[in-house]
């Protein structure tokens, strides 16, 4: 007689292989331990990938181990995470179930990745759901504390002045181009010319007094 529908075992059968990797734990040398293991789903079992290096294999051949697995790093609004636990037992998988598991690992903790298959048959599973989980923490382009506007110009709070146009600037200094035609001028002796183009009074007196004294001396 079989064992009747579990819709809980069912749906976390369904979820486990959107997911690659999961976790397996039991103890060693009355202590808890837990790796990282590859995982598919074969049939009504789940299947491990482990490297054998670690020597994990020959503590989880043959005795009762927990498995979890869920998609709590992806960032989604919803989150589930599958539990259960089962006894393992060291398998050689067949070809289709190599095909399944996919490309090996290259290494583990530098060393040459060796595979361990082991096989579990899930008992007292359970499927954890959180929904309307927040997305990873970071600040989005124009979200809140983003200081740029969506023009890319600097928001009041930011540390640096903002750009001030070029018609806006003014000077009390003259410009250079006039600065330099006055230090000319100076040096030639020759009077500042005004905007109409004719000398100033005081300069035009000066030349008539010195050609009125050159008339009487001529005389």
């Amino acid at each position: 007689m079989g064992m009747p529908p579990d819709p809980e075992r069912e749906e976390a059968l369904t979820l486990l292989p959107s997911i690659r990797y999961g976790r397996v734990a039991m103890s060693k040398h009355a202590l808890p331990f837990v790796t990282v293991a590859r995982h598919i789903v074969d049939g009504e079992s789940v299947l491990i990938r482990i490297h054998r290096g670690f020597e994990y294999h020959s503590a989880l051949d043959g005795n009762v181990v927990a498995f979890e697995a869920g998609n709590v790093e992806s960032g989604a609004p919803e989150v589930w995470s599958v539990q259960f636990v089962g006894q393992a037992r060291l398998i050689v998988p067949s070809e289709e179930q190599l095909g399944c598991f996919g490309p090996l690992t290259e290494r583990a903790d530098g060393q040459r990745f060796d595979p361990a298959y082991l096989r579990i048959d899930p008992e007292f599973v359970t499927v954890h759901r959180l929904s309307g989980v927040p997305g990873p923490p970071g600040r989005s382009r124009h979200g809140p504390g983003d200081t740029r506007g969506p023009d890319d110009s600097f928001a009041p709070d930011d540390t640096r002045p903002p750009r001030v146009p070029p018609q806006h600037t003014r000077s009390s200094e003259a410009p250079s181009g006039q600065a330099s035609g006055q230090a000319s001028r100076q040096a030639s002796g020759r009077a500042p010319v005004q905007p109409s183009g004719e000398p100033s009074s005081r300069t035009s007196r000066q030349a008539s007094g010195q050609s009125q004294n050159a008339d009487r001396t001529a005389s």
